[in-house]
């Protein structure tokens, strides 16, 4: 066995030995050219390479372990998520390029039959980190560093028929570690398949194809190079273009070997591809000698058109919104292992939540994903797997040296070659697809001569697509030549405009934005208001898609520093639009409302569609109109409306409905698919609209007061025993502790015997912290967490009073004292029983100057075993202020249980906007919360907010013992700009001067 040149690890070397041409589906008689070696590999793990346990490989101890996989995920070396960090950060003390001292490596072994045919054969390895070495019968075949690329390795000269050996080395580290600085779980070893490729000695080695779409003459144009190996003379290259079974190209040139043959051809009045129609051509490419075909590709190949005018991005001649999302290659169970089957549920999902772009963050995917995009229709920006956060945004630098000077890989002319091919090796094997718009340089390695130098030869190697970059942005307006748009992560909407407002030489898009961590994802349609405001505003990608939570091995969902990592950063890898197991959550929900090309109105009479597809029109759209009084449906239509892309339609109503006296009535518009579509089945809901047509979701029923009692009915009595007032009226008894220190106010209700809550009913100014308020925001909302927890009552001093008292009312008030930091402010809860069985309770709270609280409520705790209710607000999914407009008024079923969403750290949620009205079903009875001036807010769970607030993780809450209702007279926002400072904007977070809670409470025969 020969020894592996270890050097290589620490040199700015790609590869040796290795090719990425362009990815293409290839048959050689009659049969794929590519034969799958996924599946189980014999497998040694060393802490550190040893070149004598090497040469006696097959002496040591082998276990098994399925490719692709990860280390981390089979057992060998702990998973280690972290963001900016290295992995050997506080370990080593490491100078730019170095290598830590101790490197893992995984050995991976397998034989393979080959029989003594005249191939040539290639080894295909699709994914692996950090570094690799190929050994074929004992001898060195290749080298690669470039870990998120096809690599293919000529092995034909080493494989012999009969049984060979493969031996694949992975080590930990290498120079690319310190480009691959993403933020992610650092998964290692063969994450992606292995595939053996034989093809005839003489075969197709490469093929280039630009079909362009000319948005004037609505013609399509085709540019196609095919490259061949070893090709004999009278060897025929065939290029045959298909629209289904028609043919609209077919033609034959001569073979060159080492040289491209060329063809070029004009379509009239071809049917382009876009995100919203993905026309696809089948492209065949044969290589024949004589009556023979040597080898046959088909490429499915899309005409369309990117350019930029006037700092407009195009698509096909008009201005392109990206509706987009950013996206890991991760999945809970297998970490960076993915299947074509979870990337096209994944696709799938984002189509008919109204996405129409990912961009690949940060790395190269697998190569079925873009073929997947390319037949769905998703706009792709392919990003070169190049990172350095950690060499430079925290970093102390000399002020005095220019900043690319210091950081990687900026300016150093060792390292331009190693740059530029990792970026361009990816150019090279992606070049076919036309879902790919964008060519991204890489991703937070701040600015250079080096990322300049990749920039500049994507635009050389391929002037028809654009190219993204972010980072140059930190030394704006330097090094603007980077990027063919200005692209920023994490500004606020007010930011956005003070640019724009100055700036428009350029498109602006955000390439991460909305940071969706946790209760995340307010605010946006600030942002995407400013779609209307400037041209050159023309969407972004939505940090992120997916929660990276990782199963161990009990099936627990686990985050940074879970598995005994160091150093990490938490859950900060939780930052999705769906959580770890992909379950869809309120953000997405109300991402889906927004990123609706659709704009709809109503009223009682019409409906107004607006079609902002560009080419799309809303044929296959069936459109329901609903309008709903409190006693269910009032009224109900299904009509369909053709809208031409751009352009708006009212439809009339065939019938003018009367509506209730009562004055509550709603209307609502569903946006369906009309027949089944290849990404989601006839049916399924693309957009949602309402509107009250009678007052407004805010405004509740008023309250007049029970009329007074006959003179037969003795109404109500009060009287008090040692720790408690009761107010009764036959079997109804309202009971009040007011003896007992910390712990006065309404206790119990009880009716019929069954007797309702069981501890006292308290105020509350907090809530559980998001992972958005974990840092400043977290400090200013401590002042209310005392208060909260331990409401001041004092007994005989502050005593609950009856303030008004006669057969057919009594009045209770109970004064609490809350302190605020420094400041005492007395909350006053008045309970007003009457003799018709019910119990007005109302309070206020005014606001605290300097800031104010996150939550103002009252909170109610039940017996563990009543955990179902209903309710009528907004819902089924939690919703705030600054996030609800994917979310309906309705009643609903639900349960407590399933009100808590298991976000990675336990946090405030469960809220619901709007509630008229709330029932706790408790057997035979239901007790039922009423609002009454103005809605409120809710939410039921299982555990109170200062138990969720106080756990780390979901693993650390504890049985749940009861179940905690909290009436809220406000509750703010969630915020969504970012995780790391940035607080919920004003108009969701500022409480007015005074706050009302108005509910009436009774008791019901469910």
């Amino acid at each position: 066995m020969e020894q592996p040149d270890l050097s290589l690890l620490s040199k700015p070397v790609n590869s040796v030995n290795a090719s990425v041409p362009s990815f293409f589906r290839a048959e050689a008689g009659g049969k794929s050219i590519r034969t799958s070696l996924d599946g189980t590999w014999e497998f040694v793990y060393l802490d550190s390479f040893d070149p004598e346990k090497f040469a006696k490989l097959d002496e040591l101890g082998h276990a098994s372990v399925p490719v692709p996989s990860t280390w981390e995920t089979t057992g060998y070396n702990k998973p280690d998520y972290l963001n900016v960090m290295y992995e050997w950060e506080g370990r080593e003390d490491l100078k730019n390029w170095e290598l830590p001292e101790k490197n893992p490596v995984g050995i991976y072994s397998r034989t393979v039959e080959l029989d003594g045919s005249d191939k040539d054969r290639y080894l295909e390895i699709n994914g692996f980190l950090s570094a690799m070495y190929l050994f074929v019968n004992g001898k060195f075949a290749g080298y690669s560093a470039n870990g998120y690329m096809t690599n293919t390795f000529d092995i034909s000269g080493l494989s012999v028929p009969g049984k060979n050996r493969i031996d694949i080395l992975v080590f930990r580290f290498s120079l690319a570690s310190w480009i691959t600085d993403q933020d992610m779980w650092r998964f290692h070893g063969l994450f992606r398949s292995v595939n053996l490729v034989e093809v005839p000695h003489e075969h197709l080695s490469d093929i280039k194809v630009r079909p362009d779409y000319d948005t004037k003459t609505r013609e399509g144009k085709l540019s196609l190079k095919v490259f061949t190996e070893n090709a004999s003379e009278g060897s025929k290259v065939r290029a045959v273009l298909k629209d289904g079974e028609q043919i609209l190209f077919s033609e034959e040139k001569d073979a060159v070997s080492g040289k491209a043959t060329e063809f070029t051809g004009t379509f009239p009045k071809i049917k382009p591809w876009s995100d919203e129609i993905p026309n696809l051509y089948a492209l065949e490419v044969s290589l024949v000698r004589g009556e023979s075909e040597l080898e046959k590709a088909t490429l499915m190949i899309g005409f369309r058109n990117i350019t930029i005018r006037d700092g407009v991005i195009l698509l096909n001649g008009k201005r392109v919104l990206f509706r987009g999302v950013n996206r890991h290659e991760f999945c809970a169970e297998t970490g960076s292992v993915v299947t074509p089957e979870l990337d096209e549920k994944d696709i799938r999902l984002l189509k008919a939540y109204n996405f129409n772009a990912i961009r690949c963050s940060h790395y190269p995917n697998i190569n079925e994903f873009y073929e997947l995009c390319d037949r769905y229709g998703i706009l792709v920006v392919d990003e070169a797997a190049i990172e350095t956060h950690g060499t430079w945004q925290f970093n102390t630098l000399d002020k005095k040296i220019e900043k690319t000077e210091q950081v990687l890989p900026g300016n150093d002319p060792r390292y331009r070659d190693f740059i530029v091919g990792r970026g361009t090796d990816m150019l090279k094997r992606d070049f076919n697809h036309p879902c790919i718009v964008f060519w991204s340089v890489g991703n937070e390695a701040y600015a250079g001569k080096n990322l300049l130098a990749l920039a500049d030869r994507f635009h050389e190697m391929d002037p028809s697509r654009l190219v993204h970059y972010e980072g140059n942005s930190w030394e704006y307006p330097k090094w603007q030549e980077m990027s063919d748009v200005v692209s920023r992560m994490y500004p606020h909407p007010w930011d956005i405009r003070k640019f724009l407002k100055k700036h428009h030489d350029k498109p602006y898009i955000l390439c991460e934005f909305e940071h969706s961590m946790g209760n995340s994802t307010g605010n946006f349609g600030e942002y995407m208001a400013l779609e209307d405001e400037f041209p050159q505003f023309q969407g972004g990608f939505i940090w992120d898609f997916v929660d990276q939570g990782l199963r161990d091995q009990d099936g627990i969902l686990r985050y940074g520093g879970d598995f005994g990592d160091y150093p990490n950063d938490s859950n900060f890898c939780a930052d999705g639009l769906l959580l770890a197991d992909r379950s869809v959550t309120s953000k997405m929900r109300e991402v889906r409302y927004w990123y609706s090309p659709l704009k709809i109105s109503l009223d009682a009479r019409a409906v107004r569609i607006e079609n902002r597809l560009l080419f799309k029109d809303t044929s296959d759209l069936c459109f329901l109109y609903e309008a709903f009084g409190r006693k269910g449906v009032l009224y109900s239509e299904e009509f369909s409306a053709n809208v031409l892309p751009g352009s708006a339609k009212s439809v009339y109503l065939k019938k003018v409905f009367p509506l209730p006296k009562d004055g509550f009535c709603y209307a609502r518009v569903t946006v369906k698919l009309a027949a089944d579509t290849a990404y989601a089945p006839k049916g399924t809901v693309l957009k949602e609209e309402e509107k009250f047509l009678l007052s407004s979701l805010e405004k509740a029923d008023g309250f007049a007061e029970p009329a007074p009692s006959s003179q037969q009915d003795e109404g109500l009595r009060v009287y008090e025993s040692v720790h408690h007032l009761t107010v009764q009226k036959g079997d109804f008894k309202v009971i009040f502790s007011g003896r007992k220190a910390g712990g006065g106010g309404l206790e119990a209700i009880e009716k019929g015997g069954h007797l309702f809550l069981q501890r006292p009913v308290l105020p509350t100014l907090y809530r559980p912290t998001t992972d958005n308020d974990n840092t400043f925001e977290k400090f200013f909302l401590s002042f209310y967490l005392g208060g909260s927890k331990y409401p001041i009552y004092i007994p005989f001093v502050r005593e609950l009073k009856v303030k008004e008292k006669s057969k057919d009312k009594v009045v209770v008030s109970v004064p609490y004292i809350l302190p605020i930091g420094a400041i005492f402010r007395t909350v006053r809860v008045t309970y007003t029983v009457y003799a018709d069985e019910t119990v007005r309770v109302h309070t206020s709270f005014k606001k605290v100057a300097w800031v104010s609280p996150a939550l103002f409520g009252l909170r109610f705790r039940f017996e563990k075993e009543y955990s179902s209710f209903s309710y009528s607000g907004k819902g089924p999914y939690e919703n705030y202020p600054d996030r609800h407009l994917g979310e309906n008024f309705g009643t609903y079923e639900s349960d407590a249980e399933k009100e808590y969403v298991p976000y990675s750290m336990p946090q405030e949620c469960g809220n619901h906007l709007y509630t008229r009205e709330v029932r706790i079903h408790e057997g035979k009875y239901d007790l039922v919360f009423s609002a009454l001036s103005k809605s409120f807010s809710f939410k039921y769970l299982p555990y109170d907010e200062f138990v969720i607030d106080n756990a780390e993780r979901n693993t650390d809450l504890p049985a749940s013992n009861g179940n905690y209702l909290t009436l809220c007279g406000f509750n703010k926002g969630v915020g969504g700009d970012d995780s790391w400072g940035s607080r919920v904007h004003k108009p969701y977070r500022k409480m007015k001067h005074r706050t009302d809670l108005d509910f009436l409470i009774s008791v019901r025969e469910a």
